[in-house]
């Protein structure tokens, strides 16, 4: 009998999940996902060592410093889409056999994983990407002499502090005066929140004019370059809840920070969060998680996709939450039951293979029984938004609880899961010159068609901002029997070029229009902060702030008011 040496031994028994050979649970490319998705850090570090090593053309040669980490995340999801496409969900197996990378598979430590990944891909992937995107060099965006050396790279962010519980208790579920801030009925008087870095502005209308009333330092719960700008949830009994990087703190009646919630280690993240009945539901460390009214946590399920991998956005729909996953392909859609709060359910999870894909929006269209779903997409040519349908109705109980949702779908006729039931474009912008269209001569510009969603409010009636080539809209989404499209009800900015005339077509503009009309580039980085009362729209502007009041399907303008805040609006929820 031959004897293998002690550490050829350990290595023939140590096979990590994705190689698994069970005969009852073959290795799938959900558990190959989980673990390439894992070694993320590890894998851009080894992709940049060998194109570095071996620089794979002139232009990847010319770049500096501060231009290949985004090359590095270029082949990092060019090897992330190869895997989606080439294994298949349920059986992986041939995959791994056939694919050079089938080996590294078998590597536990991210160490090892990434460079025997990096080493048989780096090159191939890199001449394979189709397209470019790359920051301005270093010298260029600071200036400098292109012969002087780059400046050092910014430090590495930093994990957020690890911030204590508050010792006091809290319960949202009745009127505490401590945590009352106090709500008038007139929306222009109603505190609006707006965020820069890791502080917290809350403004109100006095004296005619829009005023911070109170600055709010989240220092320590904020971490340095997090993406997520907080979140506000307004409770009926007017108590506030800020969902920060890491928790969920509530504010006294003099605006101190408190922490009520906290996730388990500081480098688990809050993807998203949203008041439910007296409680909050939270998607962190990878699960869907519901606490009560004391923030005492009544259950969790996990949404199988790793602890990193959260939820970005919740609506909750009768007893289900609707969860959408934005990052990193593939991106899913989850239903969740919520019947029993202790035991919460995943009902149905949708999967979404578009090319660089963003789940933008997601509200309900109870007349055409549709939960919809706005998603963006772009290609070598352009880019495009669409509205994805999937039908309202509950899905068929799964039965037991389980821990794993079941994302074994088959793609239908069309490409798509099978339970996304249309698919309508709403906005596109094409680079490509078509003669038959665009005439013999190329366009000075892109073509674009439709309008471009900008935001959205997280209740019914979902008013939504978006701008078309006319300008700012606030309307509603209309969805046909074949086809969808956005409707505008009130014009905040014309688009008018010095000198022409304003269009005469559309809904009316405001007869008051702002002054800087004519000026729509400088808009287009507008946020509309659409969803702080349900009677009420608020538009933001980065020199205005428009209040309208809905009714009726109607709306109209109730005050502007100069933006004295340099800071982004917050979605606000206001929960009755």
């Amino acid at each position: 009998m031959r004897i293998l040496p002690a550490p050829l031994l350990l290595a023939a028994l140590t096979l990590c999940s994705c190689q698994r050979k069970h005969a009852a649970a073959p290795p799938t490319r959900a558990e190959c996902l989980r673990q390439a998705r894992g070694c993320r850090t590890e894998l851009m570090a080894g992709f940049l060592a060998v194109l570095d090593k071996n620089p794979p053309d002139e232009i990847y040669a010319k770049l500096d410093s501060s231009q290949r980490p985004a090359v590095a995340e270029h082949v990092f999801r060019a090897f992330l889409d190869e895997l989606f496409d080439a294994a298949r969900e349920t059986d992986a197996s041939r995959y791994l056999e056939e694919h050079p990378v089938g080996p590294c598979f078998t590597q536990v430590k991210c160490g090892a994983f990434a460079t025997c990944v990096a080493e048989k891909t780096a090159d191939r992937l890199y001449r394979g990407l189709r397209e470019l995107e790359l920051p301005p060099p270093a010298s260029a965006a600071t200036g400098a002499d292109p012969g002087t050396p780059p400046p050092p790279p910014p430090p590495e962010p930093v994990a957020p502090p690890d911030p204590p519980l508050s010792p006091e208790s809290f319960d949202l579920s009745r009127p505490a005066p401590g945590l009352t801030l106090a709500l008038d009925p007139d929306p222009g008087t109603t505190p609006l929140w707006f965020s820069r870095e890791r502080e917290l502005a809350a403004l109100a209308v006095r004296g005619g004019e829009l005023q911070v009333l109170r600055r709010i330092q989240l220092d320590d719960f904020a971490a340095a370059g997090a993406e997520a700008m907080p979140v506000v949830h307004v409770t009926g009994h007017g108590a506030v809840v800020v969902q920060t990087t890491r928790a969920l703190v509530v504010l006294d009646r003099a605006f101190k920070p408190k922490v009520a919630w906290k996730t388990a280690a500081p480098e688990l993240r809050i993807g998203a969060s949203v008041l439910h009945r007296d409680g909050v539901l939270v998607a962190a460390e990878g699960s869907l998680i519901v606490l009560d009214a004391t923030f005492r946590e009544l259950g969790r399920v996990s949404l199988g996709l790793g602890r990193d991998k959260n939820g970005h956005d919740l609506l909750v729909h009768g007893d289900e939450v609707l969860v959408l996953d934005n990052v990193v392909r593939p991106i899913y859609m989850f239903r969740i039951d919520l019947k029993d709060p202790a035991r919460p359910r995943v009902l149905a999870s949708i999967e979404d293979r578009a090319t660089w894909a963003h789940l933008l929006y997601q509200w309900v269209d109870e007349p055409a029984g549709l939960w919809a779903v706005l998603r963006s997409s772009q290609g070598r040519f352009g880019s495009r938004q669409s509205l994805l349908g999937m039908d309202l109705k509950r899905p068929e109980d799964p039965g037991p609880p389980h821990e794993a949702p079941k994302i074994m779908r088959d793609p239908g006729p069309n490409g798509r899961d099978p339970a996304i039931l249309r698919e309508h474009v709403t906005f596109s912008l094409s680079f490509l010159w078509e003669p038959e269209i665009d005439g013999p001569k190329a366009p000075d510009a892109p073509r674009n068609e439709g309008a471009r969603f900008l935001g959205g409010s997280a209740q019914a009636p979902w008013w939504v901002l978006a701008e078309d080539a006319k300008g700012l809209h606030l309307g509603r989404f209309r969805v046909g029997k074949d086809s969808a499209a956005f409707v505008p009800a009130h014009t905040l900015v014309t688009f008018v070029k010095p000198g022409a005339k304003a269009p005469g077509r559309g809904p009316a503009p405001d007869p008051d229009a702002p002054d800087f009309a004519q000026e729509p580039q400088d808009e287009r980085t507008a946020q509309g902060v659409l969803d702080h009362r349900q009677d009420a729209v608020v538009a933001v502007f980065r020199r205005q702030v428009v209040f309208l009041r809905s009714a009726g399907g109607r709306l109209t303008v109730t005050g502007k008011h100069e933006n004295p805040a340099v800071a982004t609006p917050l979605r606000v929820r206001l929960h009755r």
